[in-house]
């Protein structure tokens, strides 16, 4: 069965916000850049994080985050799509609130 992490977003103001819970909670090394790219081929190419695929992340936000938040959210969507079609399932849930 596939790890789950979940994250409490509602609090997040911007991009920051996520990055900082996100790569904890992946166990992220500290030189892990706080870009998509970064987390694309961390996530798509693996050997970087302490947590690796597969896994789920269930993100609790608010109904309407922030603009920045939710595009960056639609990238997560794209990366995790990514990354099962090369047999590294990311599974992602938003919970709205």
């Amino acid at each position: 069965m596939a790890e789950v992490i979940r994250l409490d977003g509602r609090g997040w103001a911007d991009v920051e916000s996520f990055y900082d819970a996100f790569l904890a909670a992946i166990d992220a090394p500290s030189w892990h850049g706080h870009s998509i790219d970064a987390l694309a081929d961390s996530l798509i190419g693996g050997g970087i994080n302490g947590v690796e695929p597969p896994f789920a992340v269930e993100i609790l936000c608010p109904a309407r985050p922030v603009p920045a938040l939710t595009a960056l959210f639609d990238a997560l969507v794209g990366i995790a799509d990514d990354a099962r079609a090369l047999n590294r399932p990311i599974t992602l849930s938003f919970v709205h609130i």
